[in-house]
């Protein structure tokens, strides 16, 4: 895991678990099969033990930001909270900034959820030229 902060996002881990979860929505899944998505194409870093705090805490974060927080994943998140407030992987001034992010994902995560964001679906684009077809180019003669 590559970590370059205290912050709930300042890792790998946490950074490919939102942007799965926010690509998945954008695409068109509902919440129930983004989740499922980010849950099987992440599932090693929910398994893996150095990795799986971060993965819920960003999960947790991102959903909730979206108002599609289950009960489930604030829990799972809870726990984490309460995990890596007593982890040895953070000292000094380090562990006193994470213990702060870790509060006040706390403070966010049981408060009122906000309603669901309005996602905007990105259509893919869909090319006007058919396999097989020949495209031609007319480029200009000119040096760059």
């Amino acid at each position: 895991m590559g970590s370059w902060g205290t912050r709930i996002f300042d890792n790998d881990v946490s950074q490919e678990i939102k942007e799965n979860y926010i690509n998945n929505l954008k695409k068109g899944a509902s919440a129930e099969e983004t989740l499922s998505i980010v849950y099987s194409s992440c599932s090693e870093c929910f398994s893996e033990p150095e990795d799986s705090i971060d993965s819920w805490l960003s999960l947790a974060s991102v959903m909730f930001d979206y108002g599609r927080l289950t009960e489930e994943v604030r829990q799972k998140a809870l726990e984490m909270i309460a995990h890596d407030m007593e982890s040895t992987r953070w000292h000094g001034s380090e562990f006193e900034r994470r213990k702060s992010a870790l509060v006040e994902l706390k403070e966010k995560l049981s408060s009122v959820q906000p309603d669901r964001k309005e996602v905007k679906i990105i259509k893919p684009h869909v090319p006007k030229i058919k396999p097989n077809e020949i495209l031609e180019l007319k480029l200009e003669d000119r040096i760059l």
